[in-house]
């Protein structure tokens, strides 16, 4: 590997790079943090650098050995291992690859004991690390302005792989492994700074004790769920909680595969505001595929779950919910929910929703929903689609799409009981009855009890 020698100048400070070079495997005698006489140990690297600086860490003998005692970031510090090819921007819009051995041995760093491997501060940059986090609370942990953690290992911690508190600024996170770690593999909360975007993509969480992705009280300028996977954790895949929505923003997930998770393969708890699910895989959970828990939308936002035209999307064989579940029982509630080019199959039902309650000034919880587009909704073990309104609830539904060449198929479910659609308006405890408007259109219907 060549490249021509430049004089790299970092563009956002008009300053030269500075870079601290790390190695388990060079000699202590002559340390002195240069690429030809690195520090030996990441304490060092941690003492002697200083804010803005690069640490490269090489992999040395490819343990942690004198790489154990995990690192605090200094503000606008980059930690980066050197066994991948890693560019930096630098004069006149160009990038210069840093790096001496791009296919090398990720090098690894730890800290049993300690509260974190890696403790950001401001405006940190983590790539191509393996941070053995066993014995430690938090892989990696930030509560400053802005963080970007990419291309890493990040397994075994108390607690969560990646947990950000607090933080400001933009987020990025990004192709991380994160597994088995005793929480969740990613937590962010509290993210509450309305100008910040938050992109979180490419990563893999599995086998963590608790969701895949969480994220709870949230407020950003934009967010965005991107060709993430989540599987075999012990709890949700994905799991949004408490989203305040004041900027109007929304969120989107595309691309997204949650399997095998022990819950539900996506969870979204308690939120205010459009979001978009399109283009994904979930699948095999124990729960619900989606579960839509007390989350509203307000004209012109409604919730949107489709496929775009060179996508597909499959919400199937999910268990003890139904692929698709709706809950609202806080009395005034709102949603509309389109659900489009979906094949939800396989599942205890295929689409249910129970709405119910009323508020203090006589507000129905009312659900908008239009189930339409070529949705297959086939082979689920009660209903195809079940929607219940409770207690002054209101669902105001559309089933099938009468423009379409096409009908929709609700085709050989109901095999444990059940019915291809099953609307049900009832008043419980002496409660008035829940409302249900329905227009169906356009539909295919062969059940075992139709």
């Amino acid at each position: 590997f060549n490249q021509d020698v430049v004089l790299a100048m970092d563009p956002t400070t008009g300053a030269a790079y500075n870079v601290i070079h790390v190695d388990n495997n060079a000699d202590p005698a002559v340390e002195n943090g240069t690429a030809e006489r690195p520090y030996t140990t990441l304490v060092a690297a941690q003492n002697l650098s200083a804010e803005g600086d690069v640490i490269l860490v090489n992999s040395g003998d490819g343990t942690d050995r004198n790489m154990d005692a995990g690192i605090l970031l200094q503000s606008n510090q980059r930690l980066w291992g050197n066994g991948q090819a890693i560019l930096i921007p630098i004069q006149n819009g160009e990038f210069f690859e840093l790096c001496t051995n791009p296919l090398g041995v990720t090098p690894t760093i730890s800290n049993a004991g300690g509260f974190a491997v890696v403790t950001l501060a401001d405006n940190n940059d983590v790539a191509g690390i393996n941070i053995d986090a066993e014995g430690a609370e938090f892989g990696v942990f930030g509560n400053g302005q802005g963080a970007s953690v990419r291309d890493n290992t990040i397994s075994g911690a108390d607690s969560h792989g990646i947990f950000l508190s607090g933080v400001t600024g933009d987020v990025n996170i990004a192709r991380n492994l994160l597994n088995t770690n005793g929480g969740s593999g990613m937590f962010i909360r509290n993210a509450l700074d309305t100008t910040q975007n938050i992109l979180i993509e490419e990563n893999i969480a599995s086998g963590n004790s608790l969701d895949g992705i969480q994220m709870r009280n949230y407020d950003p300028a934009s967010l965005m769920i991107l060709s993430n996977t989540t599987e075999d954790n012990l709890r949700s895949g994905l799991h949004l909680e408490n989203y305040a929505n004041t900027t109007g923003a929304g969120i989107t997930i595309q691309n997204h595969t949650s399997t095998d998770n022990a819950s539900h393969g996506v969870h979204m708890n308690q939120g205010l505001g459009s979001f978009t699910l399109i283009d994904s895989n979930i699948t095999g959970n124990n729960g619900a595929g989606l579960l839509l828990e007390d989350w509203q939308t307000a004209d012109p936002d409604f919730i949107n779950i489709a496929t775009t035209d060179e996508g597909t999307s499959t919400i199937s064989n999910n268990g003890a919910f139904a692929n698709i579940q709706i809950f609202m029982n806080n009395g005034g509630e709102r949603a509309q929910v389109n659900i489009e080019n979906q094949t939800l199959s396989g599942g205890v039902r295929g689409v249910a929703a129970r709405i119910e309650g009323v508020d203090g000034v006589g507000a129905r919880t009312t659900l908008g929903i239009n189930i339409a587009s070529n949705n297959e909704i086939d082979g689920n073990v009660n209903d195809g689609i079940n929607l219940s309104a409770v207690n002054s609830g209101l669902i105001q539904a559309t089933i099938g799409d009468e423009d379409s060449a096409l009908p929709m198929t609700i085709l050989d479910n109901a095999v444990g009981g059940g019915n291809g659609i099953s609307l049900v308006a009832q008043g419980i405890n002496g409660q008035p009855q829940g409302e249900i408007q329905a227009s169906i259109k356009n539909v295919e219907i062969n059940n075992a009890m139709d």
